[in-house]
């Protein structure tokens, strides 16, 4: 009876224990499933966004062939591979990359230059991404320059390219990208200063000044295009005579940028115009940009900190709006710095109904009597950054949409352990990658 009972007791253990070990092993493994599926998901995804960050690339460092000099950054005649189809004299497609969604994998392929370790142009590269029977494939074919067997052989069309593509993945249950949606959209026009109804965009504006107490008004003259603003006679507070900061309440020059259209009011009815003021909306991107001019190389007696130039935003009041600082610029420091400013940003609210005005204050004995020249001035929407993602319209893209796409997202699902009939553990990434160079403007 005894013996009975010790083996009954032994059993009841050894079972418990066996059951134990079984679920802790059936827990190991799918958590080792599990790593597995993860790294390799998120192995490939860097694959992939090395892939895909350098797609439309066509910019490269090229030797000007004299002794001596300095290479120059150039678009080579190449770069009209890299677009899909810019042949098309009635619509040609200008983006760098064809997307074919698909029920449950899509394929992208995508073109770019490729490079030697001296940033000189070699080849136009296309890289194609896709699915067959649950393992994502990678091919790469040169499309003219030197191909590289190694690295991206020449191929006659894609079928051979895709005869000679490497696995990436294995059990791979999603493989979906989505691009981005534009910014602005090929309907929309993005210049909001000047005001543009239709392209070409007029380039022409005037500057207006604030008059009264701590505003003085510079002399400010245009060329006969208005185009250019040349302006002199900027606020001083330096007392040349004392040498020294003038104390209290220092001058300043506020400018405000309005349409190219006679009129003598004030800088307030001007601003109130209808194409004079305008609305920054939320999360959108803008950029200020401006060509700057040195005439007279006074602006190089500039001292940061001391002297002020800045760009911004007022109401039709003359206030400065919530949410938005003014955009602080240096003069040029020498010949080769004349050129474009450029200042992007967004609001993170709506704000209507302001301005574009520059703000001038000198402090340092020189600047004040100096000669500068703001020509290109222009306010407009940006197409590339706050990307958001809309699966359903994206399929829907016109060539012109496609052409304006600055980003995707990669979603990947990679699967492992997976037997009689079930998907097993999984391994998701899901990340954006920004594609700035897709597009003729980049």
């Amino acid at each position: 009876m005894e013996l009975l009972v010790y083996m009954a007791i032994v059993g009841i253990v050894v079972v418990i224990a066996g059951e134990a070990f079984s679920n802790s092993t059936k827990f190991r493994i799918r958590t080792d499933n599990m790593i597995k599926a993860t790294q390799e998901a998120e192995n490939v995804a860097m694959l992939f966004k090395q892939d895909l960050e350098q797609m439309g690339a066509k910019i490269s460092k090229e030797s000007n062939g004299a002794a001596g000099a300095s290479d120059v950054f150039s678009t080579s005649a190449d770069a009209q591979n890299v677009y899909m189809n810019a042949d098309d004299p009635d619509n040609p497609d200008l983006s760098s990359y064809n997307l074919t969604v698909g029920t449950e994998d899509d394929e992208l392929t995508f073109r770019r230059f490729r490079y030697n370790e001296d940033g000189q142009f070699v080849a136009v590269e296309e890289i194609g991404w896709f699915v067959v029977n649950k393992t994502l494939k990678r091919y790469c074919r040169t499309i003219s320059g030197t191909a590289d067997a190694d690295v991206c052989p020449s191929a006659d069309d894609v079928d051979a390219a895709k005869a000679g593509a490497v696995d990436m993945a294995t059990e791979v249950s999603n493989f979906r990208i989505t691009p981005a949606m534009p910014g602005v959209k090929s309907t929309e026009i993005s210049q909001v200063f000047p005001h543009c109804t239709s392209t070409p965009c007029t380039d022409e504006f005037r500057l207006v000044a604030r008059d009264g107490g701590v505003f003085v008004a510079p002399a400010i003259t245009s060329d006969e295009s208005h185009q250019t603003v040349m302006l002199s006679g900027l606020a001083n507070n330096y007392d040349n005579e004392n040498n020294q900061i003038i104390s209290g309440t220092y001058s300043k020059n506020e400018l405000y940028a309005i349409e190219n259209v006679d009129g003598a009011d004030s800088w307030m009815t001007r601003c109130s115009e209808e194409n004079n003021h305008f609305t920054l909306y939320a999360n959108a991107e803008y950029e200020i940009s401006f060509n700057l001019t040195d005439n007279d190389d006074n602006g190089r007696m500039f001292v940061p900190e001391t002297d002020h130039m800045a760009v911004g935003f007022r109401t039709q009041a003359g206030a400065k709006p919530a949410g938005i600082d003014d955009f602080i610029f240096f003069p040029p420091s020498s010949a080769t710095s004349s050129g474009i400013r450029k200042m992007q940003f967004t609001v993170p609210n709506t704000i209507e109904n302001v301005c574009l005005a520059f703000t001038f204050a000198c402090f340092s004995p020189v600047v004040s009597s100096g000669v500068l020249t703001i020509s290109e001035l222009k306010l407009k929407k940006v197409e590339t950054a706050n990307y958001s993602f809309n699966y359903a319209d994206s399929k829907e893209f016109s060539i012109q949409n496609k052409e304006r796409v600055k980003a995707f997202r990669l979603e990947l699902q990679v699967s492992r352990g997976a037997k009689n009939g079930k998907s097993g553990e999984t391994g998701a990434v899901n990340i954006v990658i920004p594609t700035p160079s897709n597009g003729p403007n980049d």
